[in-house]
């Protein structure tokens, strides 16, 4: 019976700094890649748009890349535990799972990251399908219709888009426009950042089930 009711309920999530925390990982790249083109940064630096920052200091995109593609790989740095799982993540997933809730995954990054990531973890199946948008998108809706056109929404009433940032909960608008669905975006705010004020914020996923009604 939970099954049927609750597959009326569709979760978007995102992953890095939603499920995982590659926070670390992430400003180390940027850092590295900065080094090697002669600038030492902080690592508050990182957190901000990655060309704007090698714009800042005299580097064209290409710059940037070359240096950013000699980076520690992602299978090397989660081999290594420099990319960390929040605790409660796979409590919540499963709980999610067990209770027909249907799960997919958008994430701002390569297919080829996505696939690493989610193979290392085992997470692949929690979710329905798995979609990505390139890190140099401006936006993540065009991941978006890309991952709903492939679902069966008939019978779906209410999504949310589960991330720690803006741009992964505001396309909620646009999707709800586009697919005539409820959807709302729920912001998990990890950090001591203050988060939109226009969107229901969270500091851990243990809550995501009460918020959704499982």
């Amino acid at each position: 019976m939970t099954q049927r009711i609750n597959q009326n309920k569709l979760v978007i999530f995102d992953l890095d700094g939603t499920l995982i925390d590659s926070e670390k990982k992430l400003e180390a790249d940027v850092i590295g890649a900065m080094a090697r083109l002669g600038t030492i940064i902080t690592p508050e630096e990182t957190h901000q748009n990655w060309y704007e920052l090698a714009a800042k200091y005299g580097f064209s995109q290409e710059q940037f890349d070359k240096a950013l593609d000699k980076r520690k790989t992602w299978e090397q740095s989660l081999r290594e535990g420099e990319v960390k799982i929040f605790p409660e993540t796979h409590n919540t997933l499963s709980y999610l799972k067990d209770n027909g809730v249907r799960m997919v995954l958008l994430s701002k990054s390569t297919p080829k990251y996505t696939k690493a990531k989610l193979n290392h973890i085992y997470w692949r199946k929690y979710f329905e399908a798995v979609g990505t948008i390139h890190p140099k998108e401006p936006s993540k809706a065009k991941g978006a219709r890309n991952l709903l056109q492939k679902l069966d929404l008939e019978g779906v009433k209410d999504a949310w888009f589960i991330g720690d940032s803006e741009g992964d909960i505001s396309i909620a608008n646009e999707m709800e426009r586009d697919y005539q669905i409820n959807a709302k975006g729920i912001y998990v705010d990890r950090s001591d950042l203050t988060a939109p004020s226009s969107y229901h914020s969270i500091k851990s996923l243990e809550s995501l089930p009460e918020i959704i009604g499982v």
